[in-house]
């Protein structure tokens, strides 16, 4: 299955009619998980071997997260099958979200909150599958 989401058919019919994916379905496909994943076993490791080095720490967690979002195009490209530009870029936005709700480097900035990265995390989630509904059938690069 392809992860590309799909644009219903139908413009009054953006729960999913046709052969478009429904609220749902564009919900969970714009959802990073397997980035996200690798980011938490290399921030495990990363930990485990600099836990008092925090500068070091820092340069590696965002080396990671630049790799990983790099390296995310690519996967999305390949392995999903995702050719639509605009998608590609909300799942990226995504993947950085993602992290700030977790900590990651971000923890870092003397601006940074714990619940910042959890609001944006919810209120992104929940608005962008009801305003990206994707291509239409047929019409993905």
């Amino acid at each position: 299955m392809s992860r590309q989401v799909i644009k219903p058919t139908s413009s009054r019919n953006l729960d999913g009619g046709g052969n478009g994916d429904a609220y749902m379905e564009r919900l969970l496909k714009l959802i990073p998980g397997e980035t996200v994943a690798m980011y938490l076993f290399l921030q495990g490791v990363i930990n485990s071997g600099l836990s008092g080095d925090v500068s070091q720490l820092k340069i590696w967690l965002w080396a990671i997260i630049v790799i990983l979002a790099v390296g995310n195009i690519f996967y999305l490209r390949q392995q999903q099958k995702v050719t639509d530009p605009p998608q590609i870029i909300i799942l990226t936005i995504a993947f950085f979200i993602w992290i700030m709700s977790i900590g990651g480097p971000f923890v870092y900035f003397n601006w940074y909150q714990p619940f910042m990265g959890s609001v944006i995390l919810g209120l992104f989630t929940f608005f962008v599958p009801l305003v990206y509904t994707g291509p239409s059938v047929g019409t993905n690069s």
